[in-house]
């Protein structure tokens, strides 16, 4: 059995309202920000996401494929091991501060 990350995910709008990704492509975005938040990037190949979410790797290299053509995020490759991106302007980096913020707000509104 594959174990599933319990990290957060974001789903922006600029992603969450793209008539041009499939609905996979936006859940592998998601996770894509959930699997970075640790080092910046996501290193997890096609063959982990197929088996995460039980679809082929064709599957997944369709959604990445997808990601990036529309600029959603970025890959780069260094020394066989291919490195996801989300760019800065897509997901703004908050504080956990903020985070509690916006959590204290929305409960007390």
């Amino acid at each position: 059995m594959i174990s599933k990350p319990a990290y957060y995910s974001i789903l922006t709008a600029k992603v969450r309202y793209d008539n041009d990704i499939s609905m996979g492509a936006k859940i592998l975005f998601s996770e894509i920000t959930a699997l970075s938040n640790k080092k910046g990037y996501c290193f997890a190949t096609n063959g982990y996401f197929a088996k995460l979410y039980d679809v082929t790797e064709t599957t997944v290299s369709l959604w990445v494929k997808a990601l990036i053509e529309r600029k959603h995020i970025k890959a780069k490759y260094q020394g066989g091991v291919r490195m996801l991106y989300v760019p800065q302007q897509t997901v703004r980096k908050q504080s956990k501060t903020d985070i509690r913020k916006l959590i204290d707000e929305v409960l007390n509104d």
